[in-house]
């Protein structure tokens, strides 16, 4: 027994961390390495990105801009070319004074695409026969005739009239006058550079970028602030021009930036949950149990009576640990009493000193060796629970990851069940603070607990708990909402007429998928009716409001508002969606139903959302009608039967 006790003397007197405290640091080491580096791969992978795809944007957008200079161009040139293959024009280069009256009439009345232009037509001595608008530029170049006809040889059909104010710059377009396949004059046509500007729309491009365009060595147009970045280049071969531009890098760095701090803050607070959980999870699987483990071989190492339980642990190993270590104590009984039987045996048979301390040696290496064994056991358990938290991590991540909305939301709701009775709690905790304040052998405490409650600023905090639960059971809730009206308008395979309440199935079913385009620019007004129920299909039904209700937004250039309504007239549901956009004109409005008809500008609408709506509407067997005032608004009104008649 004397050997026993001496053994925790033997360790040599260091200082070492508790295995609580080394666990944290671990933890803490881990998940800082850990987190720099994923960080650090993250933020770099999300730059690059973000910079690959902003110049690739800006590309895609300065060809697409090329691209409707060229084809500006060049509707403009074949307007012209076709002019002049009209017999007049060519009647006129023959015979000017004969035809001059005519002629006059004729091109004061012309048009290139929609626009009064300003003509010329010219003789094929590069004399002027009649002009429109004003004077052309090209009468005071020299050689006006020779210049004429090798530009019309070279199919050189743009000329340049450069003027020291670049708003001055003229582009003429130029289209020769043939018979029987010989030139015989010239008929050309003026475009402005700011006119040129207006029509493409080219200072919206020069709000963020610098543009130039070149004819030659020529600057013909530079819009923008001028920047000192590197300059694309884009040719335009067809029209011998190039376009150039700059882009502005600061929003780009400012956008990088507020990337990368979100990036880092969003994956701190990832690991800073990451590693509370892992040091709940640690202490109560690995932690605690060993603890109690080395508190029994401390106590087995002094010799004192130590009692197993019988709990069972979690982890395998550690299970293993204390079975061996029950199994270890039993023969240190046993080997104890077998000693003493030996210590006796001895002082009866006058064993030698020498043979007591041999004994006693071999006792000691005996428990020397299995302190070692108990060493090397915990070293093996300390590296399998590393790599069974790593598993519990990944397991607790993806648990959290895959919980459903649900369950989110009656976690919540019992939060608020938590939150309700702590703040009973603390206000029966603060009723026995107002009684022990009139003691005064509990101030220094009040006083204590009164800063912790303002270094916490706990009063705010009960107030806003209760507003941050509502706001999170109502955010749950608009999820789920989202998610079935979501659901109901995707059932496009159910083609059954149902009968239906239109405001809600159908309306507010479409205005929920639709509104977070309409919400940065329409203000939104409903006046809905209460409806009978009407037969049809909703997930059409709602294809028609949705269609309506987005290009009501379109047609709203800033702001504005929209208004849907809804109303019975006897045996008809009447539905409408106004705006107060830009409106429709007369003549373009007996145009809106047809297939591949459309107002908005290229590339934004295909023409078929209108015709498809009325479709769907017919088979409904309703109508769908439009009034629209340039500037005002437009309103689209539906009617449909209350009951359903197949008109398919």
């Amino acid at each position: 027994m004397s050997s026993i006790s001496k053994v925790p003397d033997q360790a040599p007197a260091t200082k070492r961390l508790p295995i609580a405290g080394a666990f944290t640091l671990f933890l803490l080491i881990s998940m800082l390495l850990l987190g720099t580096g994923i960080g650090t791969v993250v933020v770099i992978q999300a730059d690059n990105i973000l910079k690959n795809s902003r110049e690739e944007f800006i590309r895609f957008e300065m060809k697409n801009l090329s691209r409707k200079l060229n084809s500006y161009i060049q509707l403009h040139r074949s307007v012209l070319k076709d002019y002049a293959t009209f017999p007049l024009m060519i009647q006129s280069v023959m015979q000017p004074k004969s035809n001059l009256a005519n002629v006059q009439d004729f091109m004061d009345d012309l048009l290139v695409l929609g626009n009064q232009l300003p003509l010329t037509l010219f003789d094929l001595e590069g004399n002027p026969i009649y002009e429109t608008m004003g004077s052309n530029c090209l009468k005071e170049w020299n050689d006006l005739d020779s210049k004429l006809e090798l530009a019309a040889n070279s199919q050189l059909t743009l000329l340049i009239c450069n003027h020291k104010d670049q708003q001055q710059n003229h582009w003429i377009l130029l289209a020769p006058v043939f018979y029987h396949q010989q030139i015989e004059g010239y008929l050309t046509a003026t475009l402005s550079n700011k006119k040129l500007i207006a029509d493409l729309s080219l200072n919206e491009y020069a709000e963020r970028h610098h543009i130039e365009i070149h004819k030659d060595k020529e600057r013909l147009i530079e819009l923008g602030t001028p920047l000192t970045t590197p300059a694309s280049i884009i040719p335009l071969p067809e029209l011998a021009l190039t376009l150039s531009y700059r882009v502005d890098e600061s929003s780009l760095s400012h956008a990088r930036r507020s990337l990368s701090v979100n990036l880092i803050i969003s994956l701190a607070l990832i690991f800073c949950i990451m590693i509370v959980v892992s040091k709940k999870l640690g202490h109560y699987y690995l932690v605690a149990p060993l603890e109690r483990l080395g508190q029994l071989t401390f106590k087995l190492a002094e010799g004192n009576q130590v009692t197993f339980g019988e709990d069972t642990q979690p982890i395998r190993e550690i299970q293993a640990l204390g079975d061996q270590l029950k199994s270890m104590a039993g023969k240190i009984r046993r080997r104890e009493t077998s000693i003493n039987k030996a210590k006796e045996q001895l002082v009866e048979q006058l064993i030698t000193i020498e043979q007591r301390e041999q004994a006693l040696q071999t006792a000691n290496e005996k428990l020397a060796n299995l302190n070692a064994q108990i060493i090397e056991q915990q070293q093996l358990l300390v590296h399998s629970e590393k790599l069974a938290s790593v598993g519990q991590l990944a397991a607790g991540v993806a648990h959290e990851i895959n919980n459903p909305t649900g369950f989110v939301m009656g976690n919540l709701g019992v939060l608020k069940d938590y939150s309700r009775s702590i703040q009973e709690l603390l206000a029966a905790y603060k009723q026995l603070e107002q009684k022990l304040a009139e003691d005064a052998r509990y101030q220094e405490q009040l006083e204590n607990i009164n800063t912790i409650k303002q270094d916490c600023d706990m009063d705010y905090i009960l107030e806003d708990i209760d507003a941050l639960l509502a706001e999170s059971l109502s955010g749950t809730e608009r999820i789920q909402h989202i998610v079935k009206d979501l659901k109901s308008f995707s059932r496009t395979n159910d083609n059954e007429v149902t009968n239906v309440d239109l405001n809600e199935e159908v309306i507010e079913a479409a205005l929920c998928l639709v509104w977070n385009e309409l919400k940065y620019k329409c203000t939104l007004e409903k006046e809905l009716a209460a409806l009978p129920k009407v037969d049809c299909i909703p997930s059409e039904v709602s294809q028609v409001i949705m269609n309506l209700l987005v290009n009501a937004s379109d047609a709203i250039a800033e702001t504005g508002t929209i208004t849907l309504k809804s109303y019975t007239k006897g045996e008809w549901v009447f539905m409408e969606v106004s705006d107060t956009g830009s409106g429709i004109s007369e003549e373009n409005t007996l145009k809106l139903f047809d297939p591949f008809y459309t107002t908005k500008e290229i590339g934004k609408g295909t023409g078929l959302g209108l015709a498809i709506s009325q479709g769907i509407i017919k088979n409904h067997g309703g109508i769908i009608t439009v009034t629209s005032e340039l500037g005002k608004g437009t309103t689209f009104t539906i009617r449909l039967p209350i009951q359903h008649k197949d008109h398919s």
